[in-house]
C-alpha cells in the first residue's frame, strides 16, 4: 500500500493512536471486548464520533496500565 492511499484509509486517527502508543490493532480490540477480525471490520468504514472516543479511551487505558506494570516492576 502506497503513502497516499494510506492517508485516505478510514479511521486513520485511530491506527495513528495506536501506532504511536506502540500498540496493535488486536491490544485494541481485546480492551473493546471484540475478536481482531471484528474491529478490523468496523475501521473498514468510519466510525461514529462516539464510536471514535471508546477507542481513544481504551487507548489511553492502556497506555495507563502499561505505566502501572512497569511501575511494580521497578518497586
Amino acid at each position: 500500500m502506497n503513502y497516499l492511499s494510506r492517508m485516505s484509509r478510514p479511521n486513520n486517527d485511530i491506527r495513528d493512536a495506536l501506532t504511536s502508543a506502540g500498540f496493535f490493532q488486536w491490544e485494541l480490540a481485546a480492551e473493546l471486548g471484540l475478536s481482531d477480525g471484528a474491529l478490523s471490520r468496523r475501521l473498514r468504514t468510519e466510525l461514529t464520533a462516539s464510536e471514535k472516543e471508546t477507542c481513544f479511551k481504551a487507548v489511553e487505558r492502556m497506555k495507563e496500565q502499561r505505566e502501572r506494570r512497569a511501575e511494580n516492576r521497578e518497586a
